[in-house]
């Protein structure tokens, strides 16, 4: 036989061949197939574990209970030092290096006040933090601690660490009691209880507010918000 014609009868089964070999047979597509799926539920209840303790350990913290599991942070978030630490107008050498540090304005309550601004307006928690610590350093008695209280706070609760956020808002409602940002830091309290699934204590809060600021625009949200709870109940 000419050895050309051997060339191209031969060719193609040299290629139907090798992509046989390439393609992944039924059996090895359904087991990726259901590796995928065991991946993405593990990632779920990872999610739902971290949730869980984090919610565990505001619960615990709220019973008074003294060994309470640390709350779960997202690594890819900056730690930063809970207001427990900071109750003194004494800075440890910690916290004054993070306050200079981060070029917060001193000895100027205005400027002060508006690093803070600025810092919430980028979602800087530390940056927040080191402004707060000094503007309560240098200015124990500001008109502006409850509301860089109330920012911070606001931070918190977005970034989903609920456990900083129900105590920077309890600060602002305990230590502020004719605090401009009293009202809105009840509210703030009642949407950390929804993000965290508890709408009995949401609806106290709510209840709370409507009861001590029935006129406010605070209020008003709170009557549609304890609507929203009975219906989903």
């Amino acid at each position: 036989m000419d050895r050309s014609l051997l060339y191209f009868i031969s060719l193609p089964l040299v290629v139907s061949g090798l992509l046989g070999c390439s393609t992944l047979s039924p059996d090895t597509r359904e087991k990726d197939r259901e590796l995928e799926k065991l991946q993405k539920r593990l990632t779920q209840a990872n999610d739902k574990i971290e949730h869980l303790e984090e919610k565990n350990g505001v619960l615990q913290g709220l019973l008074g209970v003294s060994d309470a599991p640390p709350i779960v942070r997202a690594p890819s978030m900056a730690v930063v030092p809970s207001y427990s630490a900071t109750r003194s107008t004494s800075l440890s050498q910690g916290q004054e290096q993070q306050v200079f540090s981060a070029d917060v304005p001193r000895n100027n309550e205005k400027r002060a006040f508006q690093f803070i601004l600025t810092a919430y307006k980028q979602k800087d928690r530390p940056k927040v933090f080191a402004g707060i610590t000094a503007l309560k350093k240098d200015f124990p008695n500001s008109v502006h601690l409850d509301n860089a209280y109330y920012l911070f706070a606001r931070l918190n609760l977005e970034a989903g660490n609920y456990g900083e956020a129900l105590r920077n808002f309890d600060r602002v409602i305990k230590d502020f009691p004719i605090g401009n940002k009293r009202p809105s830091s009840i509210y703030g309290k009642a949407q950390t209880y929804i993000k965290m699934n508890l709408p009995k204590m949401a609806k106290q809060a709510f209840t709370q507010l409507m009861n001590e600021y029935p006129d406010s625009l605070e209020a008003k949200r709170a009557e549609v918000e304890i609507r929203l709870i009975k219906d989903k109940a």
